[in-house]
């Protein structure tokens, strides 16, 4: 009797931590519920040491049920094989289940770690395809940036070239005039050479004149002087005349 109160005892409390490990886990889940490569991160090691906890206590209650109920029932009932033959069944139910529940944790660790392999590749997949976007794009920005340069610079040089053009315009448009009014300065005074010529042989033909008008005056005067003379010998009278 003491060996069947035992095994319910042993059973009820295995449920209560199978659900209790059920409610971690659940709770677990809402507390992680970030992404799934974070939740299985998260509990791999977790149910790792949980489970190696639940064989430790389960080997250890194994040691307690085959053990102490048999010392017990030797003490109290005698030895009472009836007892012990009932116990064995159940015995071999409660070991049966532990079994069971190590195999489902086993294999939820295995696909636990599969998917974690499973999120680790698709993750490495991702990671290496989002380089191979962002080299594309820097790539692109780089041709770009070389289109750019190279267009400024186009758009630089014909400006040079541009303003290269009207400033040599220019500077023919000012050669032209200062080629112009040197010619006009130039014409200016050949006129002012000749007009300088043609005064200065006035000026010689004035002084001709001049000479001979007082040659003319002297021939004359003498004239006089002489006529006088003829008709006035008294050389008093004849200043006086003059």
């Amino acid at each position: 009797m003491y060996a069947q109160t035992v095994l319910l005892d042993n059973s009820r409390l295995k449920k209560q931590e199978i659900l209790r490990f059920v409610e971690k886990k659940k709770e677990r889940k809402r507390n992680h519920s970030t992404t799934l490569g974070d939740y299985h991160a998260y509990n791999i090691e977790v149910l790792k040491h949980e489970r190696e906890e639940m064989l430790r206590q389960s080997t250890e209650r194994e040691k307690d049920l085959f053990l102490h109920p048999f010392v017990h029932s030797k003490t109290v009932y005698g030895g009472n094989k009836a007892t012990l033959a009932q116990l064995h069944p159940r015995a071999q139910i409660y070991c049966t289940n532990i079994q069971k529940v190590r195999k489902q944790q086993e294999l939820e660790i295995e696909k636990l770690t599969r998917t974690a392999r499973q999120l680790r590749t698709e993750f490495s997949q991702n990671v290496n395809q989002l380089k191979e976007e962002l080299q594309h794009a820097a790539d692109d920005l780089d041709r770009t940036g070389q289109m750019e340069l190279k267009q400024s610079t186009m758009r630089a040089q014909q400006e040079s070239i541009r303003l290269v053009v009207e400033k040599m315009q220019q500077i023919q448009d000012e050669n032209r005039l200062l080629r112009d009014e040197i010619w006009t300065t130039r014409q200016n005074i050949h006129a002012l050479e000749k007009h300088l010529d043609r005064v200065t042989e006035d000026h010689k033909q004035l002084r001709r004149i001049n000479v001979q008008v007082m040659d003319l005056d002297y021939l004359e005067k003498k004239r006089l002087e002489g006529l006088l003379t003829l008709y006035h010998p008294n050389i008093d009278d004849i200043d006086q005349c003059l």
